[in-house]
């Protein structure tokens, strides 16, 4: 869910709480990724009763009602929002039959003919719609597997889809805030005594974890000691790095800038 543009809810009746939550989850990561691509919500309803009235407009009216229902729950209105959005589509789709219930290949021969038409007609809408550098199964497979091994090599737990939306969202943060020191450090002029550059270096890696902290998002208080740390540490090295460069040639830089000075003088 947090890696794909892409988001198929299986509902039975009705958009429950636990789904409401996901999609929360799922739209905050698509606001991130807004400028990247699209972000598509497809509600496919399962079971629908009617089997005669599956078209688009019942579809329109599912949702209609669904909006109506979580508006009244006071639901976050980005779920309204995108319930309404045009990037959103319901599907109705009835019972698949009884022959499928029973068999054990699950083949399309076996599905209630009306079923094969909805599901056909589902399918088709989805290959229609604009295309978008795609992965593969194994592509997608590789990602998982090294974001799993990630996380089980954290020394906290990550508990629920909020928590690791939280732990990406502080990690990109993190890397941001390593990324603007590095600028920071590069903009010093080396025409600096060695104890201001040094106090210049401290105090900027002070003020961004600072600074890093504040904006942390969750609760989990070891992944905040972990990530606070790990970036404490990244800056620490970074500066120490910049001024042992700064005092290998930024003094020699230094020394003879003063030396043309004073032969500057010395000539007038």
């Amino acid at each position: 869910m947090l890696l794909s543009t892409h988001l198929i809810y299986n509902a039975r009746s009705g958009i429950n709480e636990k789904e409401v939550d996901s999609l929360e989850i799922y739209l905050q990561q698509a606001a991130q990724r807004a400028k990247e691509s699209k972000q598509y919500l497809d509600i496919v309803v399962r079971d629908w009763s009617d089997y005669r009235n599956c078209g688009s407009e019942a579809a329109e009216r599912y949702l209609e009602k669904q909006a109506k229902i979580l508006r009244r729950q006071n639901i976050s209105s980005a779920v309204i929002e995108a319930l309404e959005s045009p990037n959103t589509k319901c599907f109705l789709m009835p019972h698949p039959g009884k022959e499928i219930a029973c068999s054990d290949t699950g083949m399309v021969k076996d599905m209630d003919t009306d079923f094969q038409e909805s599901l056909r007609s589902y399918i088709n809408d989805l290959l229609e719609r604009p295309k978008y550098p795609a992965m593969t199964g194994a592509q997608m497979a590789k990602m998982m597997e090294v974001t799993v091994n990630h996380i089980q090599s954290l020394k906290y737990n990550i508990s629920s889809p909020q928590e690791m939306s939280n732990y990406m969202k502080n990690c990109e943060e993190k890397q941001k805030t390593y990324k603007e020191f590095q600028q920071f450090c590069s903009s010093l002029s080396f025409l600096q005594l060695p104890g201001t550059m040094w106090k210049c270096i401290s105090e900027k890696s002070s003020e961004l974890v600072e600074k890093f902290e504040g904006s942390f998002k969750g609760n989990n208080a070891d992944m905040r000691t972990d990530l606070v740390g790990q970036l404490r540490e990244e800056l620490k090295k970074e500066g120490e790095k910049f001024y042992s460069d700064y005092k290998s040639k930024g003094l020699n830089y230094a020394q003879n800038a003063l030396a043309l000075w004073v032969v500057y003088g010395w000539f007038r």
